[in-house]
């Protein structure tokens, strides 16, 4: 019990050390992944400007036809975020990866993607936000994404420009959730071989305790059957010879039992022949008094006259 009691606590220990571990770690790779996304957004916006002002007689759709400008805009952010680049005020988006979103006001969003709407709508008035929303998969799963937004520093023929930055979040935690993984299987492991090595013990201690018990208690019975015997008078030595043979402790108690038994049975036999005899002694001396008594009476005084003096007739005829 004390071993169960020590390796459950070291088990809590261990998921709470993990536990704090990963969601610090957690939270540290979130921030190191939100700054990554800004510095994402403030990149492409500072790469934005420089071609602005390099081509002041571009259009909008100038801009859209020219691939440079596009791959510009257009950046990879992580593994599967990317940059898309919108304008502030209509919120019509000028540059997208899914063509379907090309020129369209994402209003359309704010029914289905409502924590989108949220941190998407603020930065329509040209003002830099960020924040955390929730998107729909094509298997109808929902994972949650960070985007960030800010202006483009150069305006673009009186037009604001933004940019937006957005991946998915757990793509930098995610190093932390396969360690995660892995200490989840350790732990199993651990808890697997933890259990058997409980069971194991567990059952040499209880075959210990068996043996010891049987080890202890039978000299103990004999111990106690031999007790019985001696109170009764009939204790044999040979009943403790294989206990006084044993060179324990449960050995040196059975000797001193025999030795004490034997003593006590010497004592008891000595104490039998004392009283025997004074038996026999008192026997004579009651006899001795009863003799006095009959023969120190009158009665039997005249008798021993009587026969004396038949005695005497008797040797006077011979």
């Amino acid at each position: 019990m004390p071993l169960t009691a020590v390796s459950y606590a070291g088990l809590r220990a261990m998921d709470q050390v993990s536990s704090t571990a990963i969601g610090e770690s957690t939270d540290a790779l979130k921030r190191l992944g939100e700054e990554a996304i800004y510095q994402k957004a403030l990149d492409v916006a500072a790469q934005v400007e420089v071609y602005l002002r390099a081509h002041p007689e571009a259009t909008l759709k100038d801009l859209q036809a020219s691939k440079y400008f596009t791959s510009i805009a257009l950046q990879k952010v992580g593994k599967t975020g990317y940059t898309a680049l919108y304008e502030a005020g209509t919120g019509i988006m000028r540059i997208h990866p899914n063509p379907a979103l090309i020129d369209r006001d994402l209003s359309f969003l704010a029914r289905d993607l409502p924590s989108f709407w949220a941190i998407y709508q603020p930065s329509l008035a040209g003002v830099e936000t960020a924040g955390y929303y929730d998107w729909l998969e094509t298997d109808q799963s929902i994972r949650q994404k960070y985007m960030v937004m800010l202006p483009v520093p150069e305006p673009f023929h009186g037009v604001t420009l933004m940019i937006a930055a957005t991946t998915y979040i757990d793509e930098f935690s995610q190093p932390i959730r396969d360690t995660e993984a892995r200490i989840a299987q350790i732990t199993e492991q651990t808890q697997r071989l933890l259990l058997i090595a409980l069971i194991v013990v567990g059952l040499g201690v209880t075959g210990l305790a068996l043996w010891l018990a049987w080890g202890i208690s039978r000299p103990v019975n004999r111990l106690t059957v031999a007790a019985e015997t001696l109170e009764r008078g009939e204790y044999r030595p040979a009943d403790l010879a294989a206990e006084t043979a044993r060179q324990d402790d449960l050995g040196q108690l059975s000797r001193v039992f025999d030795r004490m038994a034997r003593e006590v049975k010497a004592r008891e036999e000595h104490l039998r022949h004392e009283v025997l005899a004074l038996r026999i002694e008192i026997d004579e001396t009651k006899r001795a008094r009863q003799v006095a008594e009959i023969t120190e009476t009158e009665y039997f005084r005249a008798l021993y006259q009587k026969a004396q003096l038949l005695r005497a007739r008797g040797r006077g005829k011979v």
